[in-house]
């Protein structure tokens, strides 16, 4: 059982700011800073600073850390935390028949293909205990290009946010909900001379679990996706900041 906290040391990195960090120890005293996260028929949950968990036998822990996890556990047994919660995102995407718009003679044509998108999310009740009143808020994020045109060309990100309401999720229960569809388009025009290419692209989608309003999960699809809208958010920053 000692092995099984020893294997972790390894994983050890910088933790979230904000997050209760402990240094654990165990029967050998070997020592490991993490979050308790949860505790389940004398296992505690620990999250590491790479955002794994891991499950500790309790009895592998020194006498103080045993007492710290039972006390948190009484306290803290009610309450809904991420570990309670495991969300799956699907994506879904049907690519519409091309429709013709506008006349070809005279040298004009406007021809565009469109992509419905959706997302199907699984979320699934981990804890023995129900949790009520699950808010959902989700974001879908679409990418739009325009290339030449009267306009010249730019490339931004568009925004569709959705929330939506669940209020029973049984010990163990599943539900399943899908967002709103986006549509987007591609295609070309040409009109007296002047010629624009367009694109709409949905790139990312993210989802925010909250209960009593606390955040209590927050995904995204693809996985990268918010690690990816943090650097645009810092890069911005660091823009505007030069340009000052």
């Amino acid at each position: 059982m000692k092995t099984r906290l020893l294997a972790i040391m390894s994983l050890l990195c910088p933790l979230l700011a904000g997050a209760e960090i402990r240094t654990f120890t165990n029967s050998a005293g070997k020592k490991i800073q993490a979050e308790l996260i949860g505790m389940d028929e004398g296992v505690a949950v620990l999250k590491l600073g790479n955002g794994r968990s891991a499950k500790v036998p309790l009895k592998s822990l020194s006498e103080g850390d045993q007492a710290y996890v039972k006390s948190w556990h009484e306290e803290n047994k009610n309450k809904v935390r991420a570990g309670d919660l495991r969300l799956t995102i699907e994506k879904n995407t049907e690519r519409l028949k091309e429709s013709p718009s506008g006349k070809k003679d005279k040298g004009n044509k406007n021809k565009i293909s469109r992509t419905e998108t959706s997302y199907t999310c699984t979320l699934e009740n981990l804890s023995a205990k129900s949790i009520e009143g699950i808010k959902v808020d989700y974001v879908i994020y679409e990418r739009v290009s325009v290339r030449g045109g009267e306009d010249g060309s730019e490339t931004r990100t568009e925004e569709t946010s959705t929330s939506a309401e669940i209020d029973n999720l049984k010990p163990n229960g599943t539900v399943e909900f899908t967002s709103d569809s986006e549509i987007s388009e591609e295609g070309e025009t040409t009109k007296k001379g002047v010629s624009e290419s367009r694109r709409e692209k949905v790139v990312g989608f993210v989802v925010t679990i909250l209960t009593d309003g606390v955040e209590i999960l927050k995904q995204s699809h693809p996985d990268n996706f918010l690690e990816r809208l943090e650097g645009d958010a810092k890069r911005r920053a660091d823009r505007e900041k030069k340009s000052r």
